[in-house]
Order: C-alpha cells, then structure tokens, then sequence
C-alpha cells in the first residue's frame, strides 16, 4: 500500500498492489477485498472525499505501459460466475492483441466469504510482505498493539 501525491494538481492517490501464484488467486483475492473493506470504510468517514475505485489493466502493468488502462468502478463486487461463457476480454490499450483472464480482473464468488480467524501465519506473510512499513498497516487494520513484539524478533 502506497500514497502518492500530485506535485501539479495537488490530489493524491492511495495504491493496493497485490501480487500471487495463480494457484494462490483465492487467498490473494480474500486479503485484498479484506484491505479494500477497511480502506473504504476509513474513507467513508471523511465527510466530502472524493474518490475512485480502479483495476489497473494486468497487462499494462507487467508491460510497464506509460499511461495503463484502468478498469473503473465497483469491479471488485462484481461476480465473474454470472457470465460463465466469458473468459478473457481484450485488453484496450493493446488494441485487442492482448487478451486478460477475467479472474485477474473480478473475485470468485467464493472470495467474498472472508475466514473468522486470521492464522499467526498469514499475519507472518503479511508482516513479511509490507516489509518495514508494517506496523502503518497494523494500525490501519487495528491489530492490538501487544501483537507488535512478534513481528519485530
């Protein structure tokens, strides 16, 4: 998770970037919908913010595009298993030579129904995957502070 600002215009943006196996598109898809979760409800409590949800294109970003297509709105609430015969769709700044899986793009629908309990593991590969910055994201999340000193050894 990354914030950056415009130095013209002022405006900033915050980024989730996640990143997986394609055997792990599950568990990644339930830990970003789980982050996206609490950033929207932080957002929603700061009155007259405007902002904008949006998928950067796969594609443009393994192929480091300058300007990326980003596929906007609600994205991660859709549910690809309605549209069952759709596999792939045309990624438009290749002009249709490049063709994305949807479920790079759209959550299973089994990927809504998050897990109760949070293992000390994934807590681990999360800590390990923010890096140094962790305990930014801890707060955010509100994971109690006497959980810190397991992270820090």
């Amino acid at each position: 998770m990354t914030t950056t600002e415009n130095a013209t215009t002022g405006s900033g943006c915050l980024t989730v970037c996640c990143r997986s196996a394609k055997d792990r598109l599950l568990n990644l898809w339930r830990t970003l919908l789980a982050i996206l979760s609490e950033v929207e409800e932080l957002l929603s409590q700061w009155q007259g913010l405007l902002y904008y949800r949006y998928l950067v294109c796969p594609h443009c970003f393994l192929a480091d595009e300058p300007e990326p297509f980003h596929f906007l709105g609600e994205w991660y609430k859709a549910n690809i298993n309605r549209l069952p015969e759709i596999v792939k769709i045309a990624c438009p700044v290749s002009r249709g030579a490049v063709r994305v899986h949807l479920k790079l793009l759209y959550p299973p629908k089994n990927a809504h129904v998050l897990p109760t309990q949070v293992s000390e593991s994934e807590i681990q590969l999360v800590a390990a995957t923010v890096g140094q910055h962790w305990s930014v994201l801890a707060n955010i999340l509100g994971i109690p502070q006497q959980y810190f000193s397991n992270f820090t050894e």
